[in-house]
Parts: structure tokens; C-alpha cells; sequence
């Protein structure tokens, strides 16, 4: 930053926290694959150790792969994931962005049984919930693996919103009565 005299406004040399590098490579990377195919998502992520986020990054590679062969995803040679540490490094947070072309059936096909897959992954190599564990399905497929807790979120659901009128298909539904 000396070598370019770059100041901010009160005068002072300008030392971006480190941070803003991760930022600033994550903001471009999802502008240029935006540009590229028109559409992401983070088919892998979650919120955990580093060891069981780089072990669910890496799992996940082979998986990606064959999607990227049958041409439904952006090639990225399977890598394309970032991981941030919180709480001084005791959490961190891992998503494997994957672009598709939301204007192509084949992609979008490809890309949802892409992200079933992944799921399963996660499931049976127990690398805890992705990010994206949305609706009744998901978390009725997941609760059962994670302290029951679709069980609870149905009580909370049914005790706040009854009538199912909030955010319905993010979280789960209440029970038919």
C-alpha cells in the first residue's frame, strides 16, 4: 500500500484488515460467475469444525466432478470453495459455490440432483446439516440425525405460527390437526 500512496480520507495511509482480501475475492468471484452462467449456489457448506468442513469440501470434489463431466455445472475443477473462521478460529464457515444456467433445463435439472446428492453425502458420511436444509422434507430427513430437533422446530412452529404464514417453506410446517 506504501508503494501506491494510497489514502483514505482523513490523510492516513490505507491498511485494509485482512478480511477485506477474502471479501474482496468473494464478491468477485460470484460478479464474474454471475456474468459467466447467471446463477449460484452453495451446493456444499455449513457451519462446524475446520477439520469437518475441509472433510466435507474435499468429499464433496469427486461428487462435483461428475456433474461438471455431464456439463450441468460449471467447471471449476471441483474446488471452487472458500472457509472463513469465526469466534477466533472455534467455528468456521465452508461454501462450495457452484454455478449453473438458471435459462437451461438440463443445468437446473442437473444441478438440483447435484445438490440431492450432496445432501446425501452429508448424511451418510455425517458431515452435519448444509446450509440450504430448507422446507418439511429437508429437515424431517435431516432431525432424525441431529438430536431430533425437526421434532422441536415443528413445537415452535405450531406454538408461533399455526396457520403457517411465515416464511413457509423456508422452515417446517405444523401438523395437520
Amino acid at each position: 500500500m506504501k508503494k501506491l500512496k494510497l489514502k483514505n480520507i482523513i490523510g492516513t495511509l490505507y491498511t485494509p484488515d485482512p478480511i477485506f482480501y477474502a471479501e474482496a475475492l468473494r464478491s468477485n468471484l460470484g460478479l464474474h460467475g454471475f456474468l459467466a452462467t447467471g446463477s449460484m449456489q452453495s451446493a456444499e457448506g455449513g457451519g462446524d469444525t475446520a477439520s469437518v468442513c475441509l472433510r466435507s469440501a474435499s468429499m464433496n470434489v469427486p461428487l462435483k466432478k461428475k456433474y461438471i463431466k455431464k456439463g450441468v455445472i460449471v467447471n471449476d475443477f471441483g474446488g471452487g470453495a472458500w472457509m472463513s473462521s469465526y469466534e477466533s478460529g472455534h467455528y468456521f464457515h465452508l461454501e462450495a459455490l457452484t454455478f449453473y444456467d438458471q435459462t437451461d433445463q438440463k443445468s437446473i435439472k442437473g444441478m438440483a440432483e447435484y445438490m440431492e446428492k450432496s445432501y446425501q453425502l452429508d448424511l451418510l458420511k455425517h458431515l452435519g446439516a448444509p446450509f440450504f436444509v430448507e422446507g418439511t422434507r429437508l429437515h424431517e430427513t435431516f432431525g432424525p440425525h441431529m438430536s431430533n430437533y425437526h421434532i422441536w422446530l415443528r413445537k415452535i412452529k405450531e406454538t408461533f405460527d399455526p396457520s403457517n404464514i411465515s416464511d413457509s417453506g423456508f422452515y417446517i410446517t405444523p401438523k395437520k390437526k
